[in-house]
C-alpha cells in the first residue's frame, strides 16, 4: 500500500514538474528581435554579397603577396627544323679517303626544364601593389560592417513595425471584446424592457465598426509580419514577435564619436590609392630579377653528339625602361587624382553621418516626452471611459456618448502606440547614426 502511494506520488510530481517546464518554455512561434538579427544576417543574399567580396579582396591581395617570392614553373617543348647546320672539313684529295661531314644535330630538339624566377628588386613597385591589395581587403571588410549596420538598422526598424502592429490589433480585439460584452448586457435588458431598440442598434453598428477596423489592422499586422519574414530571409512566412513595444533599443549611454565602418572604408581606400601611386613610382626604376633553369633534352648544348643530356643556367634580367611618352606619369597622376578624389568624398560623406547623428538624437529627445504625453492621455480617457460607464448604468449618459468613449479610448491607446513605435524607430536610426 505504501509502495504504491510513492509510486503516486512519484508520477504526480513528475506530471507536476513537466507541466510548469512547458509552460515555462517560450513560444518558439514568437521571435526576439536577437533571433531575427541572428537569421538576417545568415540569410541575407546582401550580406553574402559582401562577404563574398571580401574574400576575393583578401584572395588579390594574398595574390600580389606571393608574387614577391620566387616562382617555380615546369616546361616542355618540342621543335623540328627541316634544315641544320652542316660542317664540311676541307682535306687535300687522297685517293680513296672522303672528307667527313660534321651535322649539328637531326633537326629534332626536345627541352625539358624547370624554371625559378627570383624578384630581386623592382623599385618597391610589387610591395607597394601588394600593400594597395591589403587596403583594399580591409575597405572591404569595413564594407561589410558597413552593410550589417544596414541590415540591423532595417531589422530592428521591421521588428517593432510589426510590434506596433500587433500591439494595435490587439487593442482593436480589446475594444471588439468590450462592445460584444456591452452589446450582450444591452440585448440582456431589452428582453426584460429597460432599454430601448434604438440602444441595441446603435449598440450593435459600434461594434460592427470595431470589427471593420479590427479586421483592417489584421491585415496591417499580417502585411508587416511578411515584410519581416523577407527581411530575414524567410519570404512568404510571417514572423510573429516576442517584443515589448514599450522596450528601449538604448542600452548604453550616448558615445560622442564618429566611429562609422564608411568612414574607415574611405580612409583605407585613400591609403590603396597613395600606395598605387607609389607602386606607379616605382617603374621609373630599374628592376633586377634571378633565373635559375635545369634542362634535360635533346641534343643539350652538344649538337654534335646529338644526345639526351642535363645541364643548369643561371643568370641575371635587368631591365630598365627609360622613354614611354610619358605613360608612367599618366598613371602616378590617375592615382593621386583618384585620392584625391576620395578625399574630398570622404569630408561629404562625414558631414553627412555627422547631420545624422545630430537629427537621429534630436528625434529621440522629442519622442521621449510625446510618449510620456500620450500615455497620460491614455489614462486619462481610460477614466473618462470608466466615468462614462458609471452615468450609462445610473442612466445619466446615452449609448452613443458610451461608443464615443470607447472610440475616444481606442484613438488614444493608437495615438499612444504610434508615439512609443516612433520612439522605437528613433532609437534604431541613433544606433544607426553611432555605428552600432
Amino acid at each position: 500500500m505504501k509502495s504504491a502511494i510513492c509510486r503516486f506520488t512519484f508520477f504526480g510530481a513528475l506530471i507536476l514538474i513537466v507541466s510548469f517546464a512547458i509552460a515555462a518554455e517560450p513560444d518558439s512561434s514568437s521571435w526576439p528581435l536577437d533571433r531575427c538579427i541572428d537569421q538576417a544576417l545568415q540569410s541575407s543574399a546582401m550580406f553574402k554579397a559582401g562577404r563574398w567580396s571580401r574574400q576575393a579582396a583578401e584572395a588579390e591581395y594574398a595574390e600580389n603577396q606571393s608574387r614577391l617570392l620566387p616562382s617555380l614553373s615546369a616546361n616542355g617543348s618540342y621543335a623540328y627544323t627541316s634544315e641544320t647546320m652542316h660542317l664540311n672539313i676541307a682535306t687535300p684529295p687522297i685517293p680513296g679517303y672522303t672528307a667527313p661531314e660534321i651535322k649539328f644535330g637531326d633537326g629534332n630538339v626536345y627541352d625539358l626544364n624547370l624554371n625559378a624566377r627570383i624578384p630581386i628588386y623592382a623599385g618597391g613597385a610589387q610591395r607597394q601593389q601588394a600593400m594597395a591589395k591589403h587596403f583594399a581587403a580591409r575597405a572591404a571588410g569595413f564594407d561589410l560592417q558597413a552593410d550589417s549596420l544596414r541590415l540591423l538598422r532595417d531589422v530592428r526598424r521591421a521588428y517593432f513595425e510589426v510590434v506596433a502592429a500587433e500591439t494595435r490589433l490587439e487593442a482593436a480585439d480589446n475594444r471588439v471584446a468590450r462592445l460584444s460584452r456591452h452589446l450582450e448586457e444591452i440585448e440582456s435588458a431589452k428582453k426584460i424592457g429597460t432599454v430601448s431598440e434604438e440602444m441595441r442598434l446603435t449598440a450593435l453598428a459600434g461594434l460592427r465598426a470595431a470589427e471593420g477596423e479590427e479586421l483592417r489592422l489584421s491585415a496591417a499586422a499580417t502585411a508587416a509580419r511578411l515584410q519581416l519574414g523577407n527581411l530575414v530571409g524567410l519570404p512568404d512566412n510571417e514572423i510573429k514577435t516576442a517584443g515589448e513595444l514599450d522596450s528601449s533599443l538604448i542600452t548604453e549611454g550616448d558615445e560622442d564619436i564618429m566611429q562609422r565602418p564608411e568612414l574607415s572604408a574611405f580612409d583605407h581606400r585613400i591609403m590603396q590609392a597613395q600606395r598605387a601611386a607609389m607602386a606607379a613610382k616605382g617603374s621609373f626604376l630599374p628592376s633586377l630579377n634571378g633565373a635559375a633553369a635545369y634542362h634535360y633534352g635533346r641534343p643539350g648544348i652538344n649538337q654534335v653528339q646529338n644526345e639526351w643530356m642535363d645541364y643548369y643556367t643561371i643568370g641575371l634580367n635587368a631591365s630598365w625602361t627609360l622613354w614611354d611618352f610619358g605613360a608612367r606619369s599618366h598613371r602616378v597622376n590617375t592615382f593621386r587624382m583618384t585620392g584625391n578624389a576620395l578625399n574630398s568624398s570622404r569630408e561629404s560623406v562625414e558631414q553627412f553621418y555627422r547631420t545624422m547623428l545630430a537629427a537621429a538624437r534630436s528625434a529621440v529627445s522629442s519622442a521621449k516626452p510625446a510618449v510620456i504625453k500620450m500615455q497620460e492621455h491614455l489614462n486619462l480617457q481610460r477614466e473618462i471611459l470608466g466615468l462614462v460607464e458609471g452615468r450609462l448604468q445610473a442612466g445619466m449618459a446615452t449609448e452613443n456618448e458610451y461608443l464615443d468613449a470607447q472610440d475616444d479610448l481606442f484613438t488614444a491607446e493608437t495615438m499612444w502606440i504610434t508615439a512609443t513605435a516612433a520612439l522605437r524607430t528613433a532609437e534604431a536610426d541613433l544606433l544607426y547614426a553611432q555605428g552600432r
